[in-house]
């Protein structure tokens, strides 16, 4: 039986989360329980303000469904807010993380209770369960 494909579009904030969405439509996929296949098409910003890729995603994704913009939440709460409201406003799905992607990555992988600010606390971490 031929699985319908699903394709999501947007923006991510970075490379981490580009091989994490890699890995996640590898693991749907090829795994028998779904009956849809997914297709993760996101554009990489390169970084930026969460309202940055907000508007990238609404740029690269016009014309699906399924629109997506990922972003860390960064502790920006006025950049932030301006990005939940644009996603709305343009029928983007925000998915985004409490405090940065690479610390949820840590978080699949052990309990972590160091400290987290500045974000360069945990990089050494984040090579080490990667």
């Amino acid at each position: 039986m031929q699985k319908t494909v699903v394709t999501y579009r947007g923006c991510v904030e970075g490379l981490q989360e580009v091989l994490y969405f890699d890995y996640l439509q590898n693991l749907i996929n090829n795994c028998d329980k779904f009956n849809k296949r997914v297709n993760f098409n996101f554009k990489n910003a390169n970084g930026g303000s969460a309202s940055k890729i907000v508007h990238k995603a609404k740029l690269y994704s016009s014309t699906d469904n399924m629109k997506i913009a990922v972003f860390d939440h960064d502790f920006k709460e006025d950049d932030f807010i301006k990005a939940i409201s644009d996603c709305e406003k343009y029928k983007i799905f925000p998915a985004y993380s409490n405090i940065s992607f690479n610390l949820f990555l840590i978080l699949h992988k052990k309990k972590y209770n160091k400290k987290t600010t500045p974000n360069d606390n945990y990089l050494k971490d984040l090579k080490k369960y990667l």
